[in-house]
């Protein structure tokens, strides 16, 4: 299963943008803030597109992905 590539890019901008942001001083907290929780939603988003598709855990006898909800 690929990732949506758009995901992965906007995944790949919020990274450097918030290493961007703690490089600045001083620290814009609410910059910041901003930038982990859009990038915390990124990666939920990218999660899914993995667990999705997989079948329930009772139904086989191992699940590497048990940790998916």
């Amino acid at each position: 299963m690929e990732f949506d590539e758009s995901l992965m890019e906007r995944y790949r901008r919020l990274q450097q943008d918030l290493a961007r942001a703690y490089r600045e001083l001083p620290w814009q907290s609410s910059q910041i803030d901003r930038i982990a929780d859009e990038l915390q939603a990124t990666e939920q988003a990218l999660a899914q597109q993995v667990c999705a598709p997989l079948p329930p855990p009772d139904t086989h006898k191992f699940n590497a992905w048990s940790h998916c909800p």
